[in-house]
């Protein structure tokens, strides 16, 4: 189930291998904005985090921690993130919202992809030496 992010919620997600540095130095970065958590209901293992930053008064940037999800939880992220993201660009009053995906992650890129989010420029070098690809979605 999608839920209000809940503090240290990012340190709980089992990283995919490609988001394990990210996790490792950014996972309390999620306690200091707005975000929402997707919990296992017969669990209550935090499997994702997805959180949102006004940049300036046009803009906004995204950020996620996803674990290894199954198909099920995976079509539930991706259902509930289509309808979501244009409400809270909305309520945001944001014409961009932004993300960044390591350039080889290639699950990254495709979900990025399924969202609705356009790809405008390599990012060289952005983080730990590692090549990403900024992408964008406009209203």
């Amino acid at each position: 189930m999608i839920m209000k992010y809940q503090e240290g919620d990012a340190a709980l997600v089992l990283p995919q291998p490609m988001q394990i540095d990210e996790a490792a130095d950014f996972a309390d970065f999620f306690d200091t904005i707005e975000a929402l958590s997707l919990v296992d209901e017969t669990t209550g293992a935090v499997l994702a985090v997805w959180g949102f930053q006004k940049a300036d008064e046009n803009s906004a940037e995204a950020f996620a921690l996803i674990g290894d999800l199954s198909m099920r939880w995976l079509k539930q992220l991706l259902c509930f993130l289509k309808s979501f993201i244009p409400q809270k660009m909305a309520e945001l009053e944001v014409k961009v919202l932004s993300v960044t995906v390591k350039k080889n992650f290639k699950q990254g890129l495709k979900f990025v992809r399924l969202l609705g989010f356009d790809e405008t420029e390599t990012l060289e070098n952005f983080y730990n030496g590692e090549d990403y690809q900024l992408f964008e979605r406009r209203m």
